[in-house]
């Protein structure tokens, strides 16, 4: 697992620090857990209950489908 320095950009990790987040693009109500992506850096992130991490496309398409790629 990577550590919170070597997840996304400066600018979206400190969106996540001070309770902004970056761009909202789905949820999946039934594993709670919702899907963001930066604009500046395009790094797709998980929120859970409790945590934010760095998401590969792989995990997007697992918890969210192969549509939410297509926004790539």
């Amino acid at each position: 697992m990577k550590s919170w320095e070597e997840q996304g950009c400066a600018l979206c990790r400190r969106q996540w620090e001070t309770a902004e987040r970056p761009d909202f693009v789905a949820e999946n109500v039934p594993m709670h857990v919702e899907l963001y992506r930066c604009s500046v850096c395009r790094t797709w992130w998980t929120m859970d209950e409790r945590l934010a991490f760095e998401a590969t496309d792989q995990e997007v398409v697992t918890y969210f489908g192969g549509d939410v790629l297509n926004d790539k």
